[in-house]
């Protein structure tokens, strides 16, 4: 009977093992599954962030709302304090009369046409940032984040600091963002001339606060004087025309033809 007993506790012992085994495996493939789908879910959030927020933002951003608990405001919101940036306000002249003489979908239809094709090219120039699209009008920014913390084409990296202030550094770097929006403007009076209308634009450079506002559909706000008198730069421009205050038209000489028209601008 005693070895009859050793053999039934081996059995038993081997058939425990099995069992301890197949549990554990089980429990590792269930893990793999939960951090697969949790990575996917993760990857989703921040395709659909990239689509509302700069992607220089996306991450620290991101990492905030994982870390937060309990629902309602980030306790802590991403904001910085940018020294000198560039503000560009981009307006269709004569809008109220289309939103009375074009019908609802034709409308919708030609605003598409006109901001993708001004996200494309604002996307290809190094340095520039889609803020957002107020009705008729399209605002972009340059200087809001260091050279470095711009992403590569794949756009897999993205800018730690979140918060504090930016400095824009020398003149040089200064003078090329705001360059770079000034070209930004040609290009899209361009854009605009070919789709049968004219824009009306203003461009100033000068100091700013900006930050994520809201926990429900979040957005990259710009405050500060700078966006107000750009916006007003803007509203008193002649169609077809850019208005360049004159900090920001100090930035682009010598290289550009500028011409004065009055007092500031």
């Amino acid at each position: 009977l005693e070895p009859l007993g050793v053999c039934l506790l081996a059995v038993a012992l081997g058939a425990w093992a099995w069992q301890l085994q197949h549990s554990f495996d089980r429990a590792c493939r269930e893990l793999f599954l939960l951090q697969y789908r949790t990575a996917a879910k993760a990857q989703h959030f921040r395709l659909l962030l990239a689509c509302l927020l700069p992607v220089q933002i996306v991450e620290p951003y991101f990492r905030r709302c994982i870390r937060f608990e309990g629902g309602g405001l980030l306790e802590s919101p991403v904001a910085r304090r940018v020294s000198c940036a560039g503000v560009l306000f981009v307006a269709i002249d004569d809008f109220e009369r289309m939103t009375t003489s074009h019908a609802p979908i034709d409308l919708i239809k030609f605003l598409n046409r006109l901001f993708t094709a001004l996200d494309r090219r604002c996307k290809e120039s190094r340095g520039l940032v889609k803020i957002e699209t107020v009705g008729e009008v399209y605002v972009a920014a340059s200087g809001l984040f260091a050279e470095t913390d711009m992403p590569d084409e794949g756009g897999s990296d993205a800018a730690e600091d979140e918060e504090g202030e930016q400095d824009c550094g020398e003149a040089a770097g200064r003078g090329a963002g705001v360059s770079r929006l000034a070209a930004f403007a040609l290009n899209a009076r361009s854009v605009a001339s070919g789709l049968g209308v004219s824009l009306r634009m203003g461009l100033h450079s000068g100091p700013i606060v900006a930050g994520i506002i809201g926990d429900k559909l979040p957005r990259f706000r710009l405050f500060g004087d700078t966006v107000n008198a750009a916006a007003r730069l803007e509203q008193h421009c002649p169609p077809s025309r850019l208005l360049a205050s004159s900090a920001a038209a100090e930035l682009l000489r010598p290289a550009a033809n500028l011409r004065g028209v009055g007092h500031g601008a």
